[in-house]
């Protein structure tokens, strides 16, 4: 697939820069796929194509699965995450929407599988740490059972007692539930727990 954006210039009208140039994956069931590479080399752009959040100008993403099967998680909690809702309801909203009746009780179990108690469940993104944050973030990909995580600098943001606790804990899941990753990051400890690691640079998988 390709993508190219439409940027300002410095005086005047715009110019074509190319994020995303004949890139082609496979994602296999189950699998643990690492994106990196330089900035701007068109990493998050290629997520965003996946999480069908951006529509690339040619080729096609081909996803045999139902609606909530493909699920993100972003760098900053904050861009999932409505400060109005408790932290029970954010991760509740997907199944809601879906329209299933069992949504709380999904949503509480998987509250308390991320390591979070009952106490957090009332608590808005403002009462939370950055770590509880994500953790209610990657609570709320994971309900309803995706075939499928992407995920954008999913720890970069956090410190370093809790990005090594964040990661251990998507990893973990990740084994326990089976569903396949995409994980953005420049982190040497995801590099680690990947089965395939590739490179993007200047919009071509290098």
């Amino acid at each position: 697939m390709s993508r190219t954006f439409l940027v300002p210039r410095r005086w005047f009208g715009h110019k074509a820069v190319t994020a995303l140039s004949d890139v082609s994956l496979t994602l296999r069931p189950g699998e643990r796929l690492v994106l990196s590479g330089p900035s701007g080399g068109g990493k998050s752009t290629l997520l965003r194509c996946l999480a069908g959040l951006v529509k690339p100008d040619t080729g096609e993403i081909r996803y045999n699965g139902p609606a909530l099967g493909l699920r993100m998680v972003f760098q900053h909690p904050t861009q999932a995450l409505d400060p109005k809702f408790t932290a029970l309801d954010s991760i509740a909203e997907p199944l809601q929407l879906a329209g299933l009746r069992s949504s709380l009780t999904d949503a509480m179990n998987m509250l308390e599988r991320v390591g979070l108690s009952t106490d957090h469940a009332a608590r808005r993104p403002a009462q939370l740490s950055g770590g509880e944050r994500q953790r209610v973030a990657l609570a709320r990909a994971l309900v309803g059972s995706p075939a499928v995580v992407l995920a954008d600098e999913p720890v970069s943001a956090l410190d370093a007692v809790a990005r090594a606790e964040t990661l251990d804990l998507l990893i973990g899941l990740q084994t326990l539930l089976g569903f396949a990753v995409v994980i953005v990051s420049h982190d040497k400890a995801v590099l680690k727990v990947a089965d395939r690691h590739l490179v993007l640079e200047a919009g071509r998988v290098v």
